[in-house]
């Protein structure tokens, strides 16, 4: 595989590592949201664990795609990549967070607080019913 071939491969990992990693956020907001003992909670975990190990491989792939760059250009391949750090967040932190990324425009933050919304909506009859 030529160099010429490498970025494009790397851009196509990097986009896809991100996809997966907002699928990851947003199964752990949905679990939280869905309790964690029931059906679909289990259901969620399944994509989040799927989708976390699809991150894994493609940052390998990414990593050999690098290094081989870096060989074919007699350079010496770039240092290994460390994995981002997870950070709990509250249900109301990550509400913040949603809002504040739906307020710069993210139509994917806007469409997922609209889904909130009616999930707590359809919450609030059941108690009240």
């Amino acid at each position: 595989m030529g160099t010429e071939l490498h970025q494009p491969a790397s851009m196509a990992a990097h986009r896809l590592i991100s996809q997966l990693s907002a699928i990851v956020s947003h199964s752990d907001l949905l679990i939280e949201n869905a309790g964690k003992d029931t059906e679909l909670a289990r259901r969620l975990g399944v994509i989040r664990d799927t989708a976390s190990e699809a991150i894994k491989d493609l940052t390998e792939y990414q990593r050999q795609l690098e290094a081989e760059r870096g060989r074919r250009k007699g350079k010496e391949p770039r240092k290994t990549y460390d994995k981002p750090t997870v950070t709990k967040l509250t249900h109301e932190e990550a509400k913040a967070k949603l809002l504040d990324a739906a307020n710069k425009g993210d139509q994917g933050a806007k469409d997922f607080l609209v889904m909130m919304s009616s999930q707590e909506k359809a919450k609030n009859r059941k108690k009240s019913a």
